[in-house]
């Protein structure tokens, strides 16, 4: 894909209770060159939240207290 479409494209990627995967899947993404990729945390049991990126250039954190679903 060229890189000028990736540019433009806002990546979101829900997760409850995720494990390593996640954070797997967040480093491809931004590997390929996705710059916007949003992670939300669905209301995650707190043996989780390790598993959830931190926030930075290319990628925001949002936080539901409760699990919202689809």
């Amino acid at each position: 894909m060229q890189q000028n479409l990736i540019s433009r494209i806002s990546v979101i990627v829900p997760s409850l209770n995720p494990d390593e995967k996640l954070g797997k899947t967040i480093n491809s993404l931004l590997e390929i060159g996705f710059t916007d990729i949003i992670c939300v945390n669905d209301g995650s049991r707190e043996d989780c939240l390790c598993f959830f990126p931190d926030e930075s250039e290319n990628v925001t954190r949002l936080t539901h207290n409760v699990n919202r679903g689809k």
